[in-house]
């Protein structure tokens, strides 16, 4: 099939997917991501077309609004994030601190519209590093919950630890490119780890302060 004509497809699905989304709100009278919340955001229900109701943590960023929370919180905080793989297909933590949304619900918001990411990770030693990536998504849990990736700007050591195509790894469910550990056992928190190599991962090597993950539709 000709590039043209797969385009053309996609853009064709992607429109149905959002008419089934706003039919799914009529219905519910509950929205499918943070963009209804931008003059109050905070915790709110949504709803995802053939997956359900859940809440999700909506945050107004600078001069962007509309930002849906998957992660926020100190890796080596209050909240523990060396779980495994069940507690981060499920979610864990809480809204008002730390927490981790799920690696089903990210899947199930990204997989019918194209979203954008926005990464920001304080060191404790103040240096800040960010990362925009114009196409998110990640795939079911068969595949891994593999990350599917577009053009991504910002710091190049953030962008490094970003692999297009690699699946989660938890310390029980070892999918890293490291064939002598399992890099979150060595990190001590679950990844889309490539590598363990600290020149590789020099962000995640360091002390981490403050890490927010938002992801919000194009």
């Amino acid at each position: 099939m000709a590039l043209k004509e797969c385009q053309s497809e996609l853009l064709i699905k992607e429109r149905d997917n959002q008419l089934c989304q706003a039919e799914v709100q009529k219905i519910t009278n509950l929205p499918s991501d943070c963009l209804a919340f931008t003059e109050n955001p905070g915790i709110h229900e949504i709803n995802v077309l053939g997956f359900g109701s859940f809440d999700v943590l909506c945050r107004n960023d600078q001069e962007d609004s509309g930002w849906l929370v998957i992660q926020q919180g100190v890796i080596q905080g209050k909240q523990s994030f060396n779980r495994d793989w069940a507690a981060y297909r499920e979610g864990f933590g809480s809204m008002q601190g730390d927490f981790f949304l799920g690696l089903e619900k990210i899947h199930q918001l990204t997989k019918l519209r194209r979203h954008n990411i926005f990464v920001k990770v304080d060191l404790s030693d103040g240096q800040k590093f960010w990362l925009n990536c114009d196409d998110f998504k990640i795939s079911d849990e068969d595949n891994g919950y593999a990350l599917k990736l577009g053009e991504m700007y910002g710091d190049l050591y953030l962008t490094r630890y970003f692999t297009d195509g690699m699946k989660f790894t938890t310390h029980d469910r070892d999918n890293d490119n490291n064939g002598r550990v399992n890099c979150a056992v060595h990190f001590g928190f679950g990844w889309w780890y490539n590598n363990c190599d600290c020149a590789e991962n020099y962000v995640f090597c360091s002390s981490i302060k403050e890490m927010i993950m938002l992801i919000r539709p194009i």
